[in-house]
């Protein structure tokens, strides 16, 4: 019956934090090795990494192998109990925050974790990083705490990251996942490094500005070039119902087109307006403002 009643928290713990539980954390509630060694053996938990395990009758776990290598890096305290108090004791951060974060086409292992405090491991598959990590930088994804798309790019840079690399996550970020990101708060991160990549010392604002122009301005060309493919595919449509339709619905079709134009033009001189347009010189912003697509010559 105390068997019975033990494995029951087990589960109910291990429902908190993605269907996973450490040895630790078993032995805390009377549980030893040899019975979740047994628990295996049966189908009941599999082990993801060394200390810890999941019960394989839960659904599917997004990250799985990112969140029980977080778990292994302070195994005697469950997840409630790591993030009851401020500084965390684990960050994913770097190229393993980029999975999570959906940008990039970085592999996520060595998974890698920010940390205050030195720790090490003989653990090929983790990578601790002896940095600290403000809250506004922190975000959450499924319950997990990793750096922010701004923080993220800081750190990328940080590393030495390949430029073009950094390029492609920041396009992604924008495009797949529709992240605006913070000139203020990246140009604070980025002052540091301004110098060594080739801007004067403490320039943080220029340097973050001339990144997210350049990179923004793909996602927003992209974007662009879709609206523009609708329309003209509505034209095209609309060339062959010409004789079968009414003032009305010509009318109609139009006024529809019309919508569409005057939102993509709304894009464009969003994007213009943005903060770090402005950031650069007037040069730079007459030859983004004359590069603008017009639909209608596109189109007529």
């Amino acid at each position: 019956m105390k068997i019975s009643s033990n494995r029951a928290d087990l589960e109910k713990l291990a429902s908190s934090q993605w269907g996973m539980f450490t040895t630790a954390q078993a032995k805390r509630l009377g549980i030893q090795r040899n019975q979740i060694a047994r628990m295996a053996k049966k189908g009941r938990v599999e082990q993801m990494c060394y200390g810890v395990y999941r019960f394989t009758t839960g659904d599917e776990i997004s990250f799985a192998f990112i969140k029980a290598a977080w778990l292994s890096i302070n195994p005697q305290k469950t997840v409630r109990e790591r993030l009851a108090s401020f500084p965390y004791d684990a960050v994913v951060a770097e190229r393993t925050a980029t999975s999570m974060l959906g940008a990039g086409e970085f592999y996520a292992a060595p998974y890698t974790f920010a940390v205050n405090t030195r720790r090490q491991t003989t653990r090929e598959d983790i990578r601790f990083l002896m940095r600290k990590v403000a809250s506004q930088d922190i975000v959450f994804v499924d319950s997990l705490p990793l750096t922010s798309f701004e923080r993220t790019a800081y750190d990328l840079i940080r590393s030495h990251e390949d430029p073009s690399s950094v390029d492609r996550y920041m396009r992604d970020a924008s495009r797949n996942a529709n992240h605006t990101f913070d000139l203020t708060r990246l140009s604070e991160l980025l002052s540091p490094l301004a110098a060594r990549n080739g801007y004067p010392k403490g320039a943080g604002k220029p340097f973050a500005a001339s990144l997210l122009l350049k990179n923004s301005a793909d996602a927003y060309a992209s974007e662009s070039e879709r609206a523009l493919k609708s329309i003209e595919e509505i034209l095209i449509g609309l060339q062959g119902d010409m004789e079968d339709l009414t003032a009305d619905d010509l009318r109609s079709r139009f006024q529809g087109i019309q919508v569409m134009i005057d939102g993509l033009m709304g894009m464009i001189q969003g994007f213009a307006e943005k903060d770090y347009a402005t950031e650069l010189a007037p040069p730079s912003r007459q030859y983004l403002m004359s590069a603008r697509p017009d639909p209608l010559s596109r189109i007529i």
